[in-house]
């Protein structure tokens, strides 16, 4: 082996630094000899006020970069199911068994059942934090990818552009270079306009004396809503609400709701318990931010991959539209796959970078990651038959058990027992 193959750095392209991205750059930190490069085409991060779920998996993978107590500033860890309320009356319709996570030791806290919460710019900008000065690049919108012998070379709108040897598409669910790859991609309304926002606790409870501290969940017809603690003493209201009208189907992400979007929603739920109108018009006195969110999703990929140089993560490639809290998850797992495939390749290969380890990698990351997500999507697909047909029994058990096999996935552990059945001669 020459010294010029054996010192070749390994160059890698990150598409999009979501929660995906900024995943994939702290991971990829863990490979030898290895020059990263994080894109995003926004000009300065976005203050996305998302609700975000955070499975007991993700919960995992966020402790490997920062100590608990950091996390526990931005997200409130949950140990039970949603209680169910009765749309209408408030009464409680099942409540599950609670549990005191102060009972718990660290590995159960971990893996108890249960989705934690938080604010999605604040779990952002935590993870975002922990990356080298200059690693992120901004204002880099993606236009087009070439493949060549010497790599990918990647042109952005800027006028500017890069050349890798591997590229990870994290550019989320309308990703441009999956629609590159795959020009019949089509991301698909589902009929539903999710509304957020969030208020202190404490002021909260002022206005509205019967607000309970459980995580709740009403649902009437195909609507939902869920209230809840996301963090900092933050307590959210996430109306998940069917909208046919056709200014609805061209909603942007993060919109922020007009005074006559919110004057329709107090009409929406005029008949409801009143805690949602009330939270509605504190978020009004206040001048506090009603975030809308079109509920969208992608067919997903069959591959994880799009050729020996080009890897999907996250939404790019599976879409969830909100399914098991999972999306952060997924995003998460991937880059991790990824890394443990790259990291197999590089010994199997004499610890050298070169296209046949790198394209050696991504095969195996497709492999363990694209058997998994088929089992996934079938139970996705029964997550949108239960909104459709089941709403009742579909609120009830949004944290069941019967999902654990999703929600506290360990991807390391997986590539371990795929690994132990593929050990390097």
């Amino acid at each position: 082996m020459s010294s010029t193959q054996q010192d070749h750095k390994l160059r890698v392209a990150v598409v999009g630094v979501g929660m995906g991205g900024v995943a994939a750059g702290l991971d990829l930190l863990d490979l030898p000899n290895v020059d990263i490069q994080l894109y995003e085409r926004s000009v300065e991060h976005r203050l996305a006020g998302a609700w975000l779920g955070v499975t007991p998996s993700a919960l995992k993978r966020l402790v490997d970069w920062v100590d608990e107590e950091r996390v526990d500033q931005v997200i409130t860890r949950r140990y039970n199911a949603f209680t169910a309320l009765h749309w209408q009356t408030g009464e409680i319709l099942h409540r599950p068994e609670q549990v005191d996570g102060t009972k718990l030791t660290k590995a159960e806290r971990l893996d108890q059942m249960g989705v934690s919460n938080a604010i999605r710019s604040e779990l952002h900008q935590l993870t975002l934090e922990l990356l080298p000065q200059g690693m992120v690049h901004t204002g880099k919108k993606c236009l087009s990818l070439e493949e060549d012998s010497n790599g990918v070379s990647i042109k952005f709108e800027d006028g500017t552009d890069a050349i890798a040897d591997l590229v990870i598409a994290a550019d989320g669910i309308n990703s441009g270079i999956r629609k590159t790859f795959d020009p019949d991609y089509t991301v698909k309304y589902l009929g539903n306009i999710v509304y957020t926002c969030f208020g202190d606790y404490d002021e909260l409870k002022r206005d509205i004396p019967d607000l309970p501290e459980d995580d709740l969940v009403l649902y009437r017809g195909n609507c939902l809503v869920f209230m809840g603690y996301v963090g900092r003493n933050q307590y959210a209201l996430e109306m998940i609400v069917p909208e046919d009208m056709p200014e609805s189907k061209t909603v942007r992400w993060n919109t922020i709701a007009d005074e006559a979007r919110l004057n329709r929603l107090l009409e929406y739920f005029k008949d409801w318990t009143p805690m949602i109108n009330q939270f509605v018009r504190f978020a009004m006195k206040h001048d506090i931010d009603m975030v809308m969110l079109p509920r969208i999703r992608g067919g997903w990929a069959t591959s994880m991959i799009a050729s020996n140089r080009i890897a999907y993560i996250g939404d790019a490639a599976h879409p969830t539209a909100g399914a098991f809290s999972s999306g952060t998850s997924f995003a998460w797992e991937d880059s991790s796959t990824l890394v443990s495939a790259l990291k197999y390749a590089f010994q199997k290969h004499n610890k050298q970078w070169d296209a046949e380890t790198v394209g050696d990698a991504l095969h195996v990351y497709d492999e363990i990651r694209s058997s998994h997500y088929k089992k996934v999507f079938q139970h996705v697909l029964k997550f949108e038959e239960g909104w459709k047909n089941d709403l009742e029994d579909m609120a009830i058990n949004v944290s069941a058990n019967n999902v654990r096999w999703i929600t506290n996935h360990d991807a390391k552990e997986a590539f371990k027992s795929w690994e132990k059945d593929h050990p390097i001669a």
